[in-house]
């Protein structure tokens, strides 16, 4: 098992995009099985949180091989499906830090992955970020001695807060991908997506 677990944040009900992110189209696979070969790729741990239509995902898209965890709370908000791979992860001890991705950017690369990977594993501080010109996004990295904080986050803030306390050891990885900064919420951001042309 990796040191780090690539947490694919995939509960919500996407209202504003009108049908389930995890299974839009994307390069003839869906968003969720694009994001879990680049997690693959890039040696991360595989997991999975689901909530808003979980049995339509897991029918459709191959997920054996990663942890998957339904959380029963995803109409609350992000914040649960994070403290829901907190707690499932909180059991494996070889794991030491977890990265979360949401479902709607699946167009991060593997190599963007990796390389936030090995910036943190080359300095293990509390937490890190990827960033694209200034502007930080996702991959978002939690170190597992600040897990507690992540379960006990304020609900309107939720990882953000966490990540802002640390901000003088915040670790912020400058990478060459836009799509760190760029999801999709609406139908014209998928068409935008599915373009390969990212928006801002």
């Amino acid at each position: 098992m990796s040191e780090i677990a690539a947490v694919v944040l995939a509960a919500g009900a996407s209202r504003r995009m009108g049908s389930a992110k995890p299974l839009l189209a994307l390069e003839g696979s869906t968003y969720l099985a694009v994001l879990l070969e680049a997690v693959g790729a890039a040696r991360a741990h595989p997991c999975v949180v689901l909530g808003a239509r979980s049995e339509a995902v897991r029918r459709s898209v191959d997920l054996r091989g990663a942890d998957v965890v339904f959380n029963p709370d995803w109409e609350t908000g992000m914040l649960s499906s994070v403290q829901a791979a907190v707690r499932h992860l909180e059991a494996a001890s070889a794991v030491a830090a977890l990265m979360l991705i949401p479902v709607d950017q699946p167009r991060i690369s593997a190599a963007t992955i990796r390389q936030v990977m090995d910036a943190w594993l080359a300095d293990r501080p509390p937490v890190a970020v990827a960033a694209y010109r200034g502007r930080r996004g996702h991959p978002a990295l939690f170190a597992r001695q600040v897990w507690d904080e992540l379960l006990a986050a304020p609900p309107d803030d939720g990882a953000r807060a966490i990540m802002a306390a640390y901000s003088p050891d915040r670790l912020v990885v400058d990478v060459e991908d836009p799509w760190v900064v760029v999801d999709a919420d609406t139908p014209s951001d998928h068409a935008a997506m599915e373009a390969g042309q990212p928006t801002f």
